[in-house]
């Protein structure tokens, strides 16, 4: 592996908290390259083989920060070797971990596991998604369970030490992007962002997010379906289509004052040790 190129950046998590932002943004420094495939998911998969994970770094010679960005190595209540995983591949990495007031962040991943059909199908957690939002809070590994910040980051202190771990709050990012980055490239070792603006996209990620029919989303994963479509459907066409088998992810579910206490017993110890970890003001999210 000497011979060849290796990330030494791992943006872990969490999901919906600006990952996909962040790695545009590097992606964007002359310093930086970034993994072809935002999301490899190399660390928690067993089917996926080195090689490939290498190829998708193979144009990043002489970059100073070579990095991946995959949400799901965060979860390590669900995937416990993961921080050990990265840390035997490349000892001396960085680590980046995105965090957001968990209110916020369950009701984005609710709309953005309907986009992506968790309900239809097992994606990585052997089970689909509840339909009833208060169970998948509960019951879902990537709602609730994944809010456990301290823990996830207690499991990567046991490899890294805290000059190799940042933990970036969605918050601070949204807010201040400038001051963020410019934080970042000093962590990272990078000379700074001349550019760094946030459109309403990048804050906002779940515009325009679409349910597709069962019907829709099955007949969408055919492969004979994907290569027709790419080469004969006129862009026109399969956009009437999109809009006639799918429907807007609905508006932000309700969290009520019973859920909310069940929220808070979970996590708010974790939330407060995170405070103190990163010299966050106790009341920094309201729970």
């Amino acid at each position: 592996m000497s011979n060849r190129i290796v990330p030494n950046l791992f943006i872990i998590g969490a999901s919906k908290c600006g990952t996909t932002s962040l790695y545009h943004l590097l992606e964007k420094h002359y310093e930086c390259c970034m993994s072809s495939v935002k999301e490899p998911h190399y660390f928690n998969s067993s089917e996926k083989t080195k090689d490939w994970y290498l190829s998708l770094f193979a144009g990043c010679q002489g970059s100073t920060v070579i990095g991946e960005a995959s949400p799901i190595y965060s979860e390590t209540t669900y995937f416990p070797s993961v921080p050990e995983k990265i840390y035997e591949f490349n000892p001396s990495a960085k680590i980046v971990y995105m965090v957001r007031h968990p209110y916020e962040r369950l009701k984005s991943v609710w709309k953005q596991t309907l986009s992506t059909g968790h309900f239809y199908e097992r994606k990585y957690y052997h089970q689909k998604m509840p339909l009833n939002f208060h169970k998948a809070v509960f019951y879902y590994p990537p709602f609730l369970e994944a809010c456990k910040y301290w823990t996830h980051i207690q499991n990567y202190r046991k490899y890294f030490s805290d000059e190799n771990i940042k933990i970036i709050f969605f918050e601070d990012y949204v807010t201040n992007p400038k001051n963020t980055m410019q934080d970042l490239a000093c962590f990272l070792g990078l000379h700074p962002f001349k550019d760094v603006e946030l459109d309403a996209r990048q804050k906002n990620s779940s515009r325009g997010k679409t349910v597709a029919s069962p019907f829709y989303y099955f007949l969408k994963k055919l492969p004979v379906i994907n290569s027709l479509s790419k080469k004969f459907v006129p862009e026109g066409v399969k956009k009437f289509v999109s809009n006639k088998l799918t429907l807007p992810v609905p508006s932000d579910p309700h969290l009520n004052d019973s859920t909310k206490a069940e929220i808070r017993k979970a996590i708010e110890s974790e939330i407060q040790e995170l405070f103190s970890y990163t010299g966050k003001h106790s009341d920094f999210w309201k729970l």
